[in-house]
């Protein structure tokens, strides 16, 4: 597949937003310049892109809370609920039917969920409800709206949200082609996200400011921080390419205080350092963390527990915005007051910790520079492999394992890399795989795990497991 890091043009895109429309009949709804009329009519307080400017400029933490429910009505009656409790910014999360294109499946799981009188879907099926709907969600509230769903062909739930007034968009290509696509390869990936950023840079280029969240990788399991950074920086670049100019990345957290403080850290200078190595300039970017991504424990209390030391190191750490998750995750999808415990814990430590810092320390230091010489590293490999392009670099990387997400679903990963944690619980490489790490770095990690396994007299099988465990206990 011959895709390239380099900007569509409007005929392509133009060509692409025609087939997707076409999908399902409610794409009919769509009109281009209708919608684009329609965002220029948004007021500030609901656009995404201008809470993030202000929220930099005034020092606030934003919360964001992810929410997906099968009906209009159930939608509305949970996203005014999260508003009136602390939420920031509402999420519309994206149903897995309808981020596969499985339409007619979500469909019938729609009309089942109206006739029951309950959600039988994970999330809001856009597509089924069409522009219209989508703008019934939108009106009814009064707070942003940022799209959300993680797969490899994200086109049309995101095509639909732009036109209900979704203002943001979250998702990657790595991210929904490496944690929840089995067998689709990343180019084909990179190529999905093309057209979604591409979009984005269109309403750009007529006047309406649309923000996009480059997220790092959560596997749903422990991830290096290097990993995720690196997602990141991709994620960024080639967003930019497409002409978008609002951006946050997002770094998953591992529940590790001193090692996310410092990823979090780095994660901020490298992914400004790269943008601007690479040209981009006039780029809004800010920081965003998302509370533990994996499993939870089944009792609420344990997980509150998590979400509250996660909310500590977003504290620390000067971030502009935290995905907030729920006491209720081990027990499925969270409920409306689920939801709302998880803001209200989340403001409330966040208060608590208000103009203090977190002190520098060898230890914290040390973490930095382990952390960025393993993304400057894997980064260097990336441009070396693509020759100068950033889409082209990736994909060989990941052919040959110089980029490695552990614990991925998809085939097209070498998965030789293999991570646990050491006594701090910091996340460090078992095996590098074929990862451009020098020898300090090599061993740096295996000290460390070593003092894991002579402490506890486990081999590297029954930390890997172990640390998969204690996410849900």
């Amino acid at each position: 597949m011959e895709v390239r890091n380099q900007r569509w043009s409007e005929e392509q895109l133009m060509n692409e937003l025609k087939r997707v429309l076409s999908l399902y009949p409610t794409g009919q709804e769509f009109e281009l310049e209708e919608v684009l009329e329609y965002h220029r009519r948004i007021p500030d307080h609901k656009s995404v892109p201008k809470i993030h400017k202000e929220a930099v400029e005034t020092g606030r933490i934003l919360l964001q809370p992810r929410v997906g429910k099968a009906t209009i009505e159930e939608m509305i009656e949970n996203l005014q609920y999260l508003q009136e409790h602390g939420a920031d910014i509402l999420t519309w999360t994206c149903d897995t039917y309808c981020r596969r294109n499985q339409f007619e499946k979500a469909k019938a799981a729609l009309q089942e969920s109206k006739r029951t009188g309950r959600s039988l879907l994970n999330g809001f099926p856009s597509v089924i409800h069409g522009v219209k709907g989508c703008r019934q969600v939108f009106e009814a509230v009064d707070k942003p709206c940022d799209g959300r769903g993680a797969a490899g062909s994200p086109q049309a739930y995101n095509t639909w949200m732009l036109g209900g007034g979704a203002t943001s968009f979250q998702g990657a290509a790595l991210l929904g082609g490496l944690s929840v696509e089995a067998r689709m390869p990343v180019l084909a990936c990179i190529r999905n996200f093309q057209y979604v950023d591409r979009l984005i840079g269109w309403f750009q280029d007529h006047g309406v400011i649309l923000a996009r969240e480059a997220a790092g990788f959560p596997s749903g399991t422990i991830t290096p921080p290097c990993v995720s950074i690196i997602s990141s920086i991709i994620e960024l670049l080639l967003a930019a390419e497409q002409g978008v100019r609002n951006m946050y990345s997002t770094y998953p957290l591992n529940s590790c205080v001193i090692q996310d403080i410092a990823a979090i850290h780095v994660h901020g200078e490298l992914c400004k350092e790269y943008l601007e190595k690479c040209g981009y300039k006039n780029i809004f970017h800010m920081q965003a963390a998302h509370q533990w991504p994996g499993p939870y424990p089944d009792d609420p209390n344990k997980s509150m527990a998590k979400i509250c030391l996660d909310t500590v190191i977003c504290a620390f750490s000067g971030v502009n915005k935290i995905l907030v998750k729920s006491p209720q995750e081990g027990k499925g999808i969270p409920t409306k007051e689920g939801n709302a415990a998880g803001l209200i814990a989340t403001r409330k430590i966040l208060d608590l910790l208000r103009n203090q810092e977190f002190p520098r320390s060898k230890e914290l230091e040390e973490e930095i520079y382990v952390i960025k010489s393993q993304c400057r590293r894997m980064m260097e490999k990336v441009f070396e492999l693509g020759d100068g392009d950033i889409a082209q670099g990736t994909s060989i990387a990941f052919e040959r394992g110089t980029l490695d997400f552990p614990f991925s679903v998809n085939k097209h990963n070498a998965n030789k890399a293999m991570v646990a944690r050491d006594l701090t619980g910091a996340v460090r490489f078992l095996d590098c795989g074929n990862l451009p790490f020098n020898r300090e770095l090599i061993e740096y990690d295996q000290e460390k795990l070593e003092k894991r396994r002579l402490k506890e007299g486990k081999d590297d099988v029954e930390m890997i497991i172990e640390d998969f465990r204690a996410a849900v206990k």
